[in-house]
């Protein structure tokens, strides 16, 4: 990906930002919370002394697609579905039948969602380096999808890289261990 298409990215995912401000919903919900915040003091801090969203916001489920070197024997490719409560569903990527179903320590639930919650996804895009089709050389490529609010949100590794030094990553990376170690997929050969 050019430097301008991340740009253009970037900008497509700021517009669809922007549109979603001018909603009256949302001048609602902003004048509501400004009206809150003045008559409680302003923002109160948790029992920790954060004032972080709440875990529970951001998205009810991220779904992790995962293709390329893992069809070689067989359809082996996962795709898990994460819930917010730390449900994991496993998939045959391409398949609609879950084929295990279990769940993750709500450790890594906690570190991803308050990930979800903080990243700055324009800021992302246009931080992160180019991708490349691992697919394309019996590797795996992922898409990270999920929705927040009105947005739905798509990254590919094909097209940007998951570096490793990015927070958000290193947190997605741990979670598809997590995800893999505690729903294991069945080997297939064709």
């Amino acid at each position: 990906m050019t430097g301008t298409e991340r740009r253009l990215l970037a900008s497509n995912l700021s517009m669809r930002y922007l549109k979603s401000l001018r909603s009256s919903h949302f001048w609602a919900v902003i004048a509501s919370s400004l009206v809150l915040l003045a008559a409680c003091g302003g923002a109160t801090p948790a029992t920790d002394g954060s004032t972080q969203p709440p875990a529970e916001a951001g998205p009810a489920t991220v779904r992790i697609v995962q293709d390329g070197g893992c069809q070689m024997m067989g359809p082996n490719c996962p795709t898990y579905e994460l819930d917010r409560d730390g449900t994991v569903r496993l998939y045959r990527t391409g398949e609609s039948e879950v084929v295990v179903e279990a769940a993750v320590d709500s450790a890594v639930t906690d570190e991803l969602w308050q990930q979800l919650n903080t990243v700055d996804i324009g800021a992302l895009v246009e931080r992160a380096e180019p991708g490349t089709c691992q697919a394309c050389v019996d590797g795996i490529d992922t898409v990270i999808s999920y929705s927040m609010g009105d947005e739905e949100v798509s990254l590919d590794s094909a097209v940007i890289a998951f570096g490793a030094g990015e927070p958000f990553f290193a947190v997605f990376n741990e979670a598809i261990e997590a995800m893999a170690a505690a729903a294991p997929m069945p080997i297939e050969q064709r």
